[in-house]
């Protein structure tokens, strides 16, 4: 009785944990998306407010 409980409660805490490693990576992600969003609007505005930094295209050869 004792193996069927050691094994159920820790079960339980392998479960507990892999669900907390899932959200985990998806707040990450959600992190991660939300910077490179904000990073993409301040490039986008800062190319508006200054045309003349505006970064150059390379040149093709």
């Amino acid at each position: 009785m004792k193996f069927v409980l050691f094994f159920l409660i820790t079960g339980l805490i392998v479960r507990h944990l892999m669900q907390q490693r899932k959200q985990n990576a998806l707040q990450q992600q959600r992190l991660q998306q939300e910077k490179a969003a904000k990073q993409a609007a301040f490039v986008k505005e800062t190319d508006a407010l200054n045309p003349h930094l505006r970064r150059k295209e390379p040149p093709t050869d």
